[in-house]
Order: structure tokens, then sequence, then C-alpha cells
């Protein structure tokens, strides 16, 4: 039986008043005819491809990322006007698609990240012995593995000429060939799957997030704050997550200041305390998820 043969099973015997449907999964719910439907839009995924469509050299690759954004963008729009209301997960999603669409209901929804539970939060803030650096994420993803390519072979060797014992964890479930094969770099290891997070964090001195892509709140981000783990990001890894770089992580958009901001948050152990407190202050005073899902209960309410 296949997915929409199951759905359209499920929905002739069982009533449902409201629908959410993951951004994923918004071609199918023209199938839910007599229900209500929220679009849950967790990323804008023509966001995605434009970035990926830019960064790309090689003449023929280019071309194909060109019409894999232009038909993702076509998609996309067709998708949210279909929907009784359309959450995003940051107020500049839900700005970028108003543009578009000022005739759609949108509504934002804070994301649900590890970090919010009292498991992250009991982490101590204190700098581990080693010198390891963490990187999080679903490794099949694209900007996530374009993230983790870039830093081991364009940041990670500078950061090792100063200090030779740097070490990068990458864990995250499906991690594609380019991302296997960055474990044949010295100090990468590549975990795949995992059943916590926790330890991870715990065991690491700085949380990365080298993207060159984005769109929604970038939750990997916001993990690291929570499990007092000072944070360095590129622009596109703080996307909608409300952070003041300089005070709450460290933000650096070319190979050599990302490298530096590596290196001088492991050789000072008081700058280091500094920023794990205040990123996990941030986190502690910005993301409350009982008062999340209460405006998305009203934001329900309200459309369906």
């Amino acid at each position: 039986m296949t997915y929409r043969q199951k759905l359209l099973e499920v929905t002739r015997y069982y009533h449902f008043d409201v629908a959410i449907v993951d951004g994923m999964m918004a071609q199918y719910g023209h199938m839910l005819d007599n229900i209500k439907c929220i679009l849950d839009e967790v990323d804008i995924y023509s966001i995605m491809a434009f970035h990926t469509y830019l960064r790309e050299g090689r003449t023929v690759q280019r071309w194909r990322s060109m019409f894999d954004w232009l038909y993702t963008y076509y998609c996309e729009l067709s998708y949210v006007r279909r929907y009784d209301g359309v959450v995003t997960r940051s107020h500049e999603d839900k700005a970028f698609l108003e543009k578009l669409i000022p005739t759609q209901n949108f509504g934002v929804l804070p994301p649900w990240f590890e970090g919010l539970t009292e498991e992250f939060l009991s982490i101590p803030a204190q700098r581990p012995p080693h010198n390891r650096l963490l990187f999080v994420g679903a490794m099949a993803n694209p900007k996530n593995v374009d993230a983790v390519v870039y830093f081991v072979k364009e940041i990670l060797p500078i950061v090792q000429r100063q200090i030779p014992d740097v070490a990068l964890v990458i864990a995250g479930s499906n991690p594609t060939p380019a991302v296997h094969d960055l474990a044949a770099f010295a100090g990468v290891e590549i975990t795949g799957a995992v059943d916590s997070l926790t330890p991870f964090y715990a065991e690491s001195a700085i949380n990365i997030v080298p993207l060159r892509m984005g769109g929604g709140v970038i939750t990997k981000t916001l993990n690291g704050l929570a499990a007092a783990r000072p944070t360095v990001s590129t622009t596109f890894g703080i996307s909608g997550t409300g952070v003041k770089p300089g005070r709450d992580l460290i933000v650096a958009d070319t190979p050599e200041q990302f490298a530096e901001a590596i290196i001088h948050l492991l050789q000072d152990e008081p700058y280091w305390l500094k920023i794990a407190q205040k990123g996990r202050e941030f986190v502690k005073s910005h993301y409350n998820w009982q008062e999340a899902m209460g405006l998305f209960e009203s934001f329900i309410h309200s459309n369906c």
C-alpha cells in the first residue's frame, strides 16, 4: 500500500478536526478535503535551493541548481496557498512568505529543541579538559553536508596548525558518502545516529555551526547555547534565533575568522566561560515551550 492510499484510508475511517502537515509533506495536503489543514513550514526550502544555486560554480551543475531552485520555489508557493494557515519557525521566514502571498494566514511557532530539557540545561558550564569540537545535524541534509565539508577542508587545518590536538565529532543520522569521507582527515570522527546528544555536548569544548545556507531557526545553535558550550557560527547559523553576536556566541563568516574564534575560545578559559554562561542565559530567557504551544493553539482556533 502506498503512502497516498494509506492516508486516504485513515481519513476515511477516522475523524480529524485539524491536520498539521509538515513542510516536507506539503504535497499531500490537497488530499485532506474535509479537514482543516495547517502547514508547518519548518524551513523555506526554496531559500535553501537558492543558496545552493548561488554557490555552485560548475556550469552544468549550476544550471541544474537553478532549475531545482525555480521548481522548488514554484511548488512551495503553490502548496502554501492551499492551506487554512501556515506557521513558520521565525519572523524572518513569515515576512518572506507574507510578501509573496499576502492573503494567506501566517503565524510563528518557535521550535522545540533538546536544549529546552533539564538534561541539557544541567550540563555543567565548565571547560572540558580536551579540545573537542562538535557539529550536530541530520547528515543527509545538503546544508549540513556542505557545512562539515567546508569546515574540515578549509577551517580545521588552520586551527590544527595552532592547536594540533583539536578534534571534531560529527554527530547525526544518515551521513552521506561525502561525510563518511571526512573520517580520513586527522582528528575527525563520524558517529552516525546517536541515542542521546547530551554526552556529546558535555564532552565538547565548542559547538560549531559553519552553515553556508539556511532559513528557519537553527536549533543546533540553540542546543549548543543551552548546553553552555560556546558556539561559533556563520551568519546563516544564527538565522531566526534572536541571538546577539559577540555576547551569546561568536559569528565568523570566513575560514580565517572562524578558526581564530575557535583558537581564542580554546586558549582563553575566562572568555570561554563568559560566552558559555551568556549563551545559556539567552536560551533560558527567550524560549518557553509551554508559551509557544499556547500561541499555536490560538493560531489553530483562529484559522480552523
